[in-house]
């Protein structure tokens, strides 16, 4: 009788890091700012800023920030703004202008970083969070709701994050290293999921959540580049042996065992039951050559078809 053998797959890791914010903390910050010269009735005057070339048009909003009041722009002249209302009446109050539902950070790299609609935006100083509407350019947003709005609020910290069920991770190229169907492992909380679609060099989604900010991870292929082969008459038990390791106990002289390190099976013994139905197709059908005969005298351990794991490395001892 020919011998049969069972092969148990080992996925190649294909990409590595960590999951990171779209924007590390930065601040929001006006498109104008400065001192009004002096007290005018409706209006505000700064012969050092040009509201024209900086982009202030009607409607825009200013902070008194020395008052905290606000009031939006009525008329708009090269160094000077009117209002419907006396807004700086005393002189010499600090202002900010900026724009309604727009988010402006001096320096940022929104484009760069590759900032896309639906994400994230907190305002971590005031704990609030809306998504991003619209990319504009490099340093301004358009935002699903105005969480900057006042004169305390106007210039508050922020970070951008993607949502729940992508991994962003800066300086990847994803686009070149993944294919879809691959099987992302989080290795901080030891779960895994399918790569669904790939969105660009730094980002990607899965079926469900990916994890927290800060979680490592391990992108294996689906495509399995190596296997372990082990002669099926000389199994005799398969059994978990914790969350991330299975051991299967041979029969040989030296009662060898081989230990599967993998990604976490939650409650169940997915990757034992895997064994021990592969070994049941096993004996069923017409026996094959051996190795490097057909492939179909190996049995594949079906790891991948009511449980996503991963297989990391096989040993025996």
């Amino acid at each position: 009788m020919r011998a049969k053998y069972l092969e148990i797959p080992i996925n190649t890791v294909v990409s590595s890091g960590t999951l990171d914010l779209v924007i590390p903390s930065a601040a929001s910050a006006g498109i104008a700012s400065g001192t009004n010269a002096g007290a005018a009735t409706n209006e505000l005057n700064d012969a050092a800023v040009d509201f024209v070339a900086l982009g202030v048009v009607v409607g825009d909003i200013a902070y008194n920030i020395t008052a905290s009041t606000q009031a939006a722009c009525t008329a708009v002249a090269t160094n000077k703004l009117t209002f419907a209302t006396n807004l700086f009446n005393a002189g010499g109050e600090t202002f900010a202008v900026r724009k309604l539902n727009q988010l402006n950070a001096v320096g940022s790299t929104f484009t760069a970083r590759k900032v896309r609609v639906g994400d994230t935006v907190t305002n971590t100083t005031a704990s609030t969070t809306t998504t991003v509407a619209a990319l504009i350019n490099e340093t301004s947003l358009t935002l699903t709701a105005d969480i900057f709005n006042s004169s305390t609020l106007f210039n508050d910290n922020f970070t951008i994050s993607a949502p729940s069920n992508e991994v962003y991770s800066n300086g990847q190229s994803f686009l070149t290293t993944l294919s879809v169907g691959d099987v992302y492992e989080n290795t901080t909380q030891n779960f895994s999921e399918i790569v669904t679609v790939i969105i660009d060099k730094n980002r990607f989604r899965c079926s469900s959540t990916v994890g927290a900010l800060g979680d490592a991870y391990n992108i294996f292929d689906s495509t399995v580049a190596s296997t372990y082969l082990i002669q099926m008459d000389q199994i005799v038990l398969a059994d978990r042996a914790g969350a991330e390791q299975t051991i299967i106990q041979l029969n040989t002289v030296n009662n060898d065992e081989v230990t599967i390190d993998h990604s976490d099976q939650g409650t169940g013994r997915a990757v034992a039951i895997a064994i021990q139905n592969a070994m049941k197709r096993g004996y069923i059908g017409v026996d094959m050559p051996e190795p490097p005969g057909p492939s179909t005298a190996r049995v594949q351990m079906p790891i991948f078809e009511n449980a996503v794991i991963t297989v990391e490395s096989v040993t025996a001892a």
